[in-house]
């Protein structure tokens, strides 16, 4: 049996409630139990959850409308952007390890992409997003080869690790 309880409760830019839950029922990747740190780090969990599930209603909830987008083709904003992007890159992004500071989460994933009619793996490489969130709705999201990019690009270093 599991239950959950309430994280975080806010609107997005469509004024449709949000809610963010913190379920009771351990959630476990690679042997390690996840804790909810920060509602900053709960959200970006949340989001990776519905990447790697293809819930685009929830990306699309967890972010705001004109979300900044930037990665290795360019920067653009928009919602509809990334959930374009969710069906072109057929990725699952997996989560290593957690920086925080203020409300800008540093996440350095493990990539996997796939085969859109197999689901077969066709590459692998570790890469580092950067989440900028804003009232607790993602409001940018930047992708980077290395972490050590990321922090330094994000004014973030080793010291604001987050053990989750």
């Amino acid at each position: 049996m599991s239950t959950s309880t309430k994280l975080v409760e806010t609107t997005n830019d469509d004024n449709l409630l949000l809610t963010v839950y913190l379920s009771v029922e351990q959630r476990t990747t690679n042997n390690q139990q996840l804790l909810m740190v920060s509602r900053e780090i709960a959200i970006v969990q949340e989001w990776h959850n519905a990447l790697n599930t293809i819930d685009k209603e929830q990306l699309a909830a967890l972010v705001k409308k004109d979300v900044q987008i930037r990665g290795p083709r360019g920067r653009e904003k928009g919602v509809h952007l990334l959930l374009e992007w969710v069906d072109r890159a057929q990725v699952t992004l997996t989560p290593k390890r957690y920086f925080k500071k203020d409300s800008v989460v540093v996440v350095e994933e493990l990539g996997e992409w796939h085969d859109p009619q197999t689901g077969a793996i066709t590459g692998m490489q570790t890469v580092t997003s950067v989440f900028t969130l804003t009232d607790f709705l993602i409001s940018g999201i930047s992708r980077y080869a290395s972490l050590e990019e990321a922090l330094n690009t994000a004014g973030l270093n080793e010291e604001h690790e987050i053990k989750v």
